[in-house]
């Protein structure tokens, strides 16, 4: 394998797969949407949460990929994606992979989730086909990043050109080649994508606190028109009843109103900060940028 042939791949794990996949979504979205699409046509994304590679979750596993995403019904979604080359499934695995689903809707403010196998056709049998809920296929995506122009296409067509490979043969590899093989992998994708995650974390950030604190300055310009307009109704009724006429249940009714008023813009308050934070109580899956290793 001569370098002035171009970067190429002897062998490549699924950890390798995962971070090209992660740095796709994160980077590109073009390739979020279709990647979305693939995972469940009917889902309609307006937003990207983040993501996180690798989620353990105390006595159910591990999901290799989560994506969380906002939709356009204002809905937190999340894709919990299990990747495989030829290793054999664990047992129980999908059905935990279905537990961390639900784990995020009743107890981590999610609320929908969708499993996914990422696989070559080759890998995929009837039985997948039954339990997941959407399959993508290897084949698919390297056929997106050739049809598309993403950063970094040109390096991470042949990580799957070179998964696709390791698909179709035996695993014989010596172990202390193939781990060689992948922490040069390694090291070539965390020098690419250092150069850019620090921007991209820092503009979501910022567009994600502009968009916020607009929503903001809206909220308190028709809570305040609001205030004003009902408090002239309470002036009004009292000026009556001084001047003798029955207004009790006239001005107890608007001090309700204003009442609810204000609970419900307090309400649409705390959703609106909570929307600008960056990190959360799941901060692996809140985060704007993936964590990476160095």
């Amino acid at each position: 394998m001569k370098i002035e042939q171009g970067t190429s791949f002897g062998s490549v794990g699924e950890h390798d797969v995962d971070f090209s996949v992660a740095q796709l979504v994160e980077t590109s979205d073009s390739f979020r949407h279709w990647f979305v699409s693939q995972t469940d046509s009917a889902l309609d994304i307006v937003g990207y949460i983040g993501g996180v590679l690798h989620a353990s979750y105390a006595g159910e596993g591990e999901s290799d990929i989560e994506f969380g995403f906002l939709t356009s019904t204002g809905d937190r979604h999340i894709v919990l994606v299990e990747n495989k080359i030829s290793a054999e499934k664990q047992p129980n695995q999908i059905e935990r992979y279905y537990n961390r689903g639900e784990f995020r809707v009743e107890r981590d403010g999610w609320d929908s989730y969708t499993v996914c196998l990422l696989a070559p056709e080759s890998y995929v049998s009837t039985e997948d086909e039954a339990e997941f809920d959407s399959i993508i296929y290897y084949e698919d995506v390297l056929e997106q990043i050739k049809s598309g122009s993403y950063d970094g296409g040109d390096f991470l067509g042949p990580v799957f050109e070179a998964a696709l490979t390791k698909s179709r043969t035996s695993n014989t590899a010596d172990a202390t080649d193939t781990l060689e093989k992948r922490e040069q992998l390694r090291a070539a994708a965390d020098r690419y994508i250092s150069q850019r995650v620090e921007e991209l974390r820092a503009e979501l950030s910022e567009r994600r606190l502009e968009e916020t604190q607009r929503e903001l300055d809206n909220l308190e310009a028709y809570a305040e028109a609001e205030r004003e307009r009902i408090e002239e109704f309470i002036e009004n009724y009292e000026r009556k009843a001084e001047a003798g006429s029955d207004m009790d249940i006239a001005i107890r009714g608007q001090r309700q109103r204003l009442n609810k008023l204000e609970e419900r813009i307090g309400m649409r308050r705390k959703e609106l900060q909570r929307k600008a934070q960056v990190i959360s109580l799941a901060p692996e899956v809140e985060n704007l940028c993936l964590t990476l290793p160095v």
